[in-house]
């Protein structure tokens, strides 16, 4: 937090914010965010926050960018893939009666689809 508020005093024209919510509880999170958003509009200043926590990004950012080697999303928010979306951007199919597989495997040997992608297991296990 204090390196946060140091940034935010620093009088730079952006800051760049690499998971600054990570083990923030809710209430930490949600007062950081709105803090965030009031310094981006009453300074007129640009944040690049990097993020995994996409619900929170969908909240808070005016335009999200998704990068995978390669920007495969740039835009606003509510444009912003679901989840299934996502898993297909990168490569992984909805096959073989919802269990998700990752075809890129087959360039390094795991053509057979014995190598589903975790979360499969859970399934398989019941």
């Amino acid at each position: 937090r204090a390196v946060i508020a140091r940034a935010l005093v620093s009088g730079a024209d952006f800051l760049v914010l690499d998971e600054p919510l990570v083990g923030m509880d809710r209430e930490s999170r949600t007062s950081l965010l709105k803090l965030l958003d009031d310094f981006c509009h009453d300074q007129n200043k640009t944040i690049f926050m990097i993020s995994h926590d996409i619900a929170a990004m969908r909240q808070t950012a005016h335009r999200m960018i998704y990068l995978e080697e390669t920007i495969r999303f740039d835009g606003p928010p509510p444009n912003f893939p679901s989840l299934e979306e996502l898993a297909l951007l990168r490569g992984i199919e909805d096959v073989h009666g919802g269990h998700h597989y990752d075809h890129a495997a087959e360039h390094c040997g795991g053509g057979d689809h014995s190598n589903p992608v975790i979360g499969d297991s859970l399934k398989e296990a019941e």
